[in-house]
């Protein structure tokens, strides 16, 4: 799975996901000139390989990817997870962190699995610490 690079969504596409492809036209738009697929500004799609300009593709290990990938900050509340849960063991905070970020990086039941899996490391640690 891939993240859109014009709307941040996931999906199965390479660079755009479908309903930005379909919202903004670009079939018709490619008629008479080629644009890239995430800066709408023309591209000449042999010279750079596709039809997305080089500096449109995030590239690994840049700060933002590193510090404040986009699914890190697309909660409805604005606040970083991490805010949160750098207060919590590892595995209270990771769990915390697969429900907040649940679906906005990978399959939305597969985070929740995950969280769930914490959850019950969490769970038997503090029964077994109870038992001694």
């Amino acid at each position: 799975m891939n993240k859109c690079l014009r709307c941040g969504k996931v999906t199965d596409k390479r660079y755009v996901c479908t309903k930005c492809f379909e919202e903004n036209d670009y079939l018709s738009k490619r008629l008479d000139k080629e644009l890239c697929l995430v800066c709408d500004k023309e591209i000449d799609a042999i010279k750079e390989g596709g039809f997305v300009h080089d500096a449109c593709i995030p590239q690994k290990g840049t700060n933002e990817i590193v510090h404040r990938p986009s699914h890190y900050t697309k909660h409805p509340s604005g606040i970083e997870c991490k805010e949160i849960t750098k207060h919590m063991n590892f595995c209270l905070g990771n769990a915390i962190k697969y429900i907040w970020r649940a679906g906005l990086k990978d399959d939305y039941i597969q985070d929740l699995e995950k969280a769930k899996e914490y959850l019950d490391i969490e769970i038997d640690r503090v029964k077994e610490k109870s038992d001694v």
